[in-house]
């Protein structure tokens, strides 16, 4: 459809027939030639089941952690949840709560993956199994209490979900799912769905809740935009895709790097948030919308770029250490909707079932190019590389990262021999304690401490930056991290097996200065001391 059909179709409020948000019917014989056999297997246990709903909404996944030493629980039951480092023993809420969200989560997949099987085997069983789970839900939606994260009965909560966030991430494969089968629903089922479910979900609960830049809004805006293709709501398609403060054109132009860095500085927010654009990206798509953008590729580009050898990406900020090839499936969707090469060294990798893999995946690769790795400076995210064969270190100088962010400005992680020498903390679940006291404190990073406190939030630069074949350095400036105090730090490596650190510390009063260095490994034998 060309952009003045488009228009026209857009304005007299219609769209192509169902299905249109993860595939057009006229691709189902393509995809069906691709079908991997899970698919079929595990939606098979779905016609078994009976389908009972959970009794409330579900809690907060950062919640599920041991307060004593911040060790995710194991789930021993659905009223009994232990920690596997010291034993303890958690009960009732919220962790109970925070179990509940498996089920919602397994429900909407079952939708899903019920509607994904009628389309490839035309097999009318899987849709009327995923009608009893999107008719329990419209005609039990509005019946859940709104609650956020403390239980508050507040817009920024959810009905499944305890934010919109959570109930974005719900809402997603339940809007896929019901438009796979969409067309085998009465018109007064329809209406229910609509009225009961998606309305309610979309405009009442998630759009009441207004944010800007930020990866939970690029949940939302997909969630809300799957609704509008759903049911044919323009206002709602253009609220997702242009609203000027929040909507996908916006978020991803102003919060992509030109460095290809998501701005948060995280990289498991990084790929959080490409997972969440793609849903509306490929609906919009189907819908002969390109979202498909320059400024949505750099996010494919950027782990590219900064990845260490081994494909890694450092835990920097509210991040653990982050695997590229976790993340084939998205490579292989970008693959087949940018037909950049690249992208292919990721997918031969890595290649597994996925739902991108089902809808857009290719029998062949292409050839993918050399990696080209080597020293490389990046000044909008604010990172340095150095990089001499399996040696590889970046230094951390630029924006804070908002609320994802760490005072660690200047913090440097090691790659050498294979694995990580000089780590970085990442991160813990944000519910417990250790979170505050321990991961985002200065002192858990490698770099300067003043007076046993830590560093202001700053956005510090770069002063120099040189790559070698044999000698590569950076030398950046911390920015306002202390009052009063200047912090430089210069690096040099030469060949992989020697790193020179050069640390200029100007003051003109008395301060405590420490510089925290932490190297991966156990003691030989441990000092003497409480831990």
């Amino acid at each position: 459809m060309n952009a003045f059909l488009l228009a026209v179709a857009m304005a007299a409020g219609t769209l192509p027939e169902h299905p249109r948000l993860l595939f057009r019917a006229e691709v189902v014989p393509e995809i069906r030639q691709r079908a991997f056999g899970g698919v079929k297997r595990d939606t098979d246990s779905w016609l078994k089941k009976e389908i009972k709903l959970p009794d409330r909404g579900s809690q907060w996944y950062h919640w599920y952690a041991c307060k004593k030493d911040g060790a995710s629980l194991k789930t021993e039951s659905p009223t009994r949840h232990v920690c596997p480092v010291c034993g303890e023993v958690y009960t009732g809420y919220p962790y109970d709560d925070v179990v509940l969200s498996g089920v919602h989560k397994g429900l909407a997949q079952g939708l899903l993956d019920c509607g994904v099987m009628f389309q490839l085997s035309g097999d009318r069983r899987y849709a009327a199994k995923g009608k009893e789970i999107l008719l329990a839900y419209a005609q039990k939606y509005r019946d859940y209490k709104l609650h956020t994260t403390r239980g508050a009965e507040k817009i920024g909560g959810g009905r499944v979900g305890c934010q919109t966030l959570d109930e974005a991430m719900w809402l997603i494969p339940m809007a896929q799912g019901a438009d796979l089968i969409w067309n085998t629903l009465s018109a007064a089922e329809q209406k229910l769905a609509a009225d009961g479910l998606f309305r309610p979900a979309a405009v009442e609960v998630i759009l009441r809740h207004k944010g800007g830049i930020h990866n939970i809004q690029c949940w939302k805006n997909s969630a809300v935009g799957l609704v509008g293709f759903l049911l044919g709501d323009n206002a709602l398609i253009a609220e997702a895709i242009d609203n000027p403060d929040h909507g996908y054109r916006v978020q991803m132009a102003k919060g992509v790097s030109a460095d290809g860095c998501w701005y948060e500085g995280a990289w498991g927010y990084h790929f959080f948030t490409m997972a969440a654009a793609w849903p509306l990206a490929e609906a919009a798509r189907n819908c002969g919308i390109n979202l498909y953008t320059a400024d949505y590729q750099r996010l494919f580009d950027g782990p590219l770029m900064l990845a260490m050898p081994n494909g890694h990406l450092p835990a920097f900020n509210d991040s653990d250490e982050a695997d590229v090839f976790r993340y084939a499936s998205f490579y292989e969707l970008a693959l087949a909707r940018y037909g950049d090469a690249r992208y292919a060294g990721v997918v031969a990798k890595s290649r597994c079932d996925s739902l991108q893999t089902l809808i857009a995946g290719t029998a062949q690769l292409p050839a993918a190019p050399a990696n080209q790795r080597g020293s490389r400076n990046f000044p909008a995210s604010g990172y340095a590389i150095l990089c001499h064969g399996d040696t590889w270190l970046a230094l951390k100088y630029g924006p804070h990262g908002g609320g994802h962010g760490h005072p660690d400005k200047l913090n440097f992680v090691l790659y050498s021999r294979g694995e990580i020498v000089a780590p970085d903390p990442g991160t813990a679940k944000y519910g417990v304690p250790v979170q505050k006291e321990w991961y985002r404190t200065t002192l858990a990073h490698n770099t300067l401490v003043v007076d046993e406190r830590s560093q202001a939030e700053a956005t510090g630069s770069c002063l120099g930056f040189v790559a070698g074949k044999r000698i590569s350095a950076v030398w950046a400036d911390a920015g306002p991290i202390y009052s009063g105090v200047k912090f430089q730090r210069a690096v040099a490596l030469f060949g992989d097996d020697v790193l020179l650190f050069l640390d200029g510390i100007v003051s003109n009063t008395s301060h405590t200065f420490d510089i925290a260095y932490h190297n991966r490994g156990k003691f030989a034998e441990a000092p003497e001391g409480a831990a």
